[in-house]
């Protein structure tokens, strides 16, 4: 990891505020919690397998949504994945013993965009536009798809839509305390 100041780190959460706030004029946008199984290694390596599993995650995601993923034509389309890793915060409610979970308590949050739910045409002549296949929110798909989207590594992923705000902070809460490096962050589309 390399220092950056406190300030430079805010800057950069900061524009991906405003960026997001921009995409969730036109996309549906998700708060994403993944939680894993215990991974084995290090930190470096468990966090390797989790983005392994979130880029494996977002492709069948991806291919959930969009008829032609790989066309340009499609390419509007493609959810946007936003992660970084992250750490549990201590609760103001102490439980007995210790309840960390898998992995020391790192798992990763995101922001998903996806493009508004599919629309059937209005009369037969209309002429249907390239729109989304998903008919449903991506919670209720996720629960339905379990078994194509969670293995032995990856969990479950805990998927809260965004009413307020971006959830930009919230995300990147230990890149901001220096606790990860902006390297650890993934963007998928």
């Amino acid at each position: 990891m390399y220092y950056q100041s406190y300030r430079d780190r805010l800057r950069i959460i900061q524009a991906y505020d405003e960026m997001l706030e921009a995409r969730l004029e036109t996309s549906k946008g998700y708060f994403v919690n993944f939680m894993f199984n215990e991974l084995p290694g290090g930190r470096a390596a468990k966090l390797q397998q989790m983005r392994k599993q979130i880029e494996r995650f977002h492709g069948l995601l991806t291919r959930h949504i969009v008829r032609k993923p790989e066309s340009d034509g499609w390419r509007h389309l493609r959810p946007v994945l936003i992660v970084a890793p992250d750490l549990p915060v201590p609760k103001r409610v102490k439980t007995s013993g210790s309840r960390i979970g898998a992995n020391d308590g790192l798992h990763i949050n995101g922001i998903l965009l996806v493009p508004p739910r599919r629309r059937p045409a209005k009369t037969k002549k209309e002429v249907p536009r390239k729109q989304s296949r998903l008919r449903i929110s991506v919670r209720k798909h996720l629960q339905e798809k379990h078994r194509v989207f969670f293995n032995e590594s990856l969990a479950r992923a805990h998927v809260t839509r965004v009413q307020h705000g971006t959830m930009a902070d919230y995300m990147f809460k230990t890149v901001k305390k220096g606790l990860a490096d902006w390297d650890d962050v993934l963007i998928l589309n």
